[in-house]
Order: structure tokens, then sequence, then C-alpha cells
């Protein structure tokens, strides 16, 4: 099966390509590298520079590398960034999304796999919540991905063929095995990776 990873450079999407091609998937990978790291890559993996929001090329390298399926993770990811600078996030996340399914629509792909976040809930009151608890974002970041959400659950609804996947993370943390690739974003927000470089003296506890 042959795969096209928006995103695949970056933190979570390197590990999702070196994984599956490791089980014997094909893997392309597309990506501006704005956040990711070419070198993170297993060297079997095809990769194709260019951004999301560039419509005309997404339909080539899926055609031209008769792509089966398409998981999507390029996006924007900072949260106090979205709030400074909110155009930016609805311009990569939610305008670069609709070039994404508009480019599968193209040349047929049906098979989709959205990476959301948990931003899409807010503040919730629940101690655990779950796939149904109410979403209701507090940030361009948490919109721009429920947006897409939305936008992607329509398109379903009106191509019975299609079929998605939209994973809600939390936290993401941690590295491979060998301790070659982990988070690499300089100031990251992620809350694990603060509270690491705390621990290991890299920043204030305070912050």
């Amino acid at each position: 099966m042959r795969i096209l990873i928006t995103g695949g450079a970056g933190y979570i999407g390197s590990h999702i390509a070196n994984l599956m091609v490791e089980n014997g998937f094909e893997v392309f990978v597309y990506d501006n590298l704005s956040t990711g790291f070419r070198e993170s890559l297993n060297p079997k993996i095809s990769f194709t520079m260019g951004d999301v929001r560039d419509g005309i090329l997404l339909q080539r390298v899926l055609k031209d590398r008769k792509i089966d399926g398409v998981i999507h993770l390029a996006a924007k990811l900072v949260v106090p960034e979205s709030i400074e600078k909110p155009l930016e996030y609805y311009d990569t996340n939610v305008a670069g999304g609709l070039k994404v399914l508009q480019a599968c629509q193209a040349v047929g792909i049906q098979q989709f796999l959205f990476s959301s976040s948990a931003a899409v809930y807010g503040i919730t009151q629940a101690g655990l919540v779950g796939e149904d608890h109410p979403t209701n974002p507090i940030h361009p970041y948490g919109f721009s991905k429920l947006i897409m959400e939305k936008m992607i659950s329509d398109y379903a609804h009106a191509n019975s063929d299609f079929r998605f996947i939209t994973l809600r993370y939390f936290n993401v943390a941690g590295a491979s095995i060998d301790g070659k690739n982990g988070s690499r974003i300089e100031n990251g927000t992620n809350l694990l990776k603060v509270a690491a470089a705390a621990a290991c003296g890299k920043r204030s506890a305070a912050e």
C-alpha cells in the first residue's frame, strides 16, 4: 500500500512514517520542513518538499506516486502563537487542509487519516474525556482543528466511498527506542516537553 504523509518529517509524522516503512508500507512524505527534519526519516522514504497550500503540487504527487491513502498531519501547532497570529493558523490548518482534501478528491483517493487534537475539547470538567465529549475550543489552533474535522465529516457524508479516521491527541511525548528521534522544536509548549526541560534544568519550573 502506498501512503502519503503530509507533515511527515515532523515529530509525530516521522515516527509514523518510519514505523510504517518497517511494517512493509511504501511511504511518501510531503513536508515544507518549517518544523520538520528530513534527517529524521528512514532513507527508504521518498520525500517531496512542498506546502499543503500548493494544491497543484499535491495533486501531481498523489497522481504520479499512485498514492492509495493519505495521512494528513501538516499543520501549525503552537497554541500561544495561534492567538498572536490566528490568520496564519487558519491559512495553513484550514485552507491547507482543504487543499489536501481537494487533491484527494481530484485523483480519487478514498482513504484518509487526520491528525486532530484534544484542543478541540477546550477546558473540560470531566475527569476522563471520551470521544463523545462536547467540543468547545478556546483558541485558534483548537478551532482550526475542529473546522477541519467538520470539513472531512461533511465530505465523507457527501461521498459514501470516502473512509476516514480522526485522531485527537493529548500531550504526545517520547522518542524512538534508539534515542535518535524525539521532539526537537525549540521552545515547545507541550506539557511533558516543558516538564522534562524543567527537570533537566533547561528552563525554569515557573515557566
